[in-house]
């Protein structure tokens, strides 16, 4: 297969997914200072009226020693899902009291919001809602390397999960991408930590990243989190 087809064919295996696959919604907080705790009480309301609706909702608290960044996730498992969802939030008495009382008085600050694709499309929306702890790793595709990306992610989601890590990788925004986002989940923090030892030393991971091509995509973020019991 020459390059220009191999292109083609990563661009519309992805429009393919994005009938069909879960979709995420990320909303990345900041809470004002000293207000952590209320911005987690205003998220369970919302979540509530929400799931309601048929989403599938998750609070996740950032990694960073305080209460201050928290991402709320909203997961459909299809785009018609993903827009019946839409439409009923819009027309909800419910929902449109709560969004107007809090914005009164908002206890914190959106910093980021953007929808993702899962690429792998076996995956639903409701296996994520008992995730414990996770690493995300946010990377910049270098123009025309989709394909290699994708190649390097699949080969690096058998290698993650042979040591321990359950493996997520998606495509931020519905369009054309270039931002891929690589998920490390894990049951809790022992976990975490026995996966980073064995990956420190692993012979197969090691080989595999010492041929992965430094000029195919970019690392722009990485976080590590936890999601909130509701």
């Amino acid at each position: 297969m020459n390059y220009t087809n191999k292109i083609l064919l990563s661009f519309s295996f992805i429009f393919s997914l994005s009938a069909y696959s879960e979709i995420a919604e990320v909303y990345s907080w900041k809470a004002n200072p000293g207000e952590g705790a209320s911005m987690i009480e205003t998220m369970v309301e919302a979540a509530s009226i929400q799931r309601e609706m048929g989403a599938h909702v998750t609070i996740n608290q950032l990694d960073v020693g305080s209460q201050n960044q928290i991402d709320y996730v909203i997961r459909f498992d299809s785009t018609a899902e993903w827009g019946s969802y839409r439409d009923s939030l819009q027309a909800s008495e419910k929902w449109n009291e709560f969004w107007n009382r809090v914005g009164e008085d908002p206890n914190g600050e959106l910093e980021l919001s953007f929808a993702a694709i899962n690429l792998d499309a076996n995956e639903k929306a409701s296996s994520f809602q008992n995730s414990g702890v996770y690493g995300v790793w946010v990377w910049d595709v270098a123009a025309g390397k989709l394909p290699e990306v994708l190649e390097n992610f699949a080969q690096a989601k058998v290698i993650h999960e042979k040591l321990g890590a359950r493996i997520e990788y998606y495509s931020e925004g519905l369009g054309l991408p270039n931002t891929l986002h690589y998920v490390a989940l894990f049951d809790n923090w022992s976990q975490m930590a026995d996966f980073l030892s064995k990956a420190a030393t692993d012979q197969e991971l090691l080989s595999f990243q010492a041929g992965v091509s430094p000029d195919s995509a970019t690392l722009a973020r990485q976080v590590t989190g936890r999601t909130l019991p509701l």
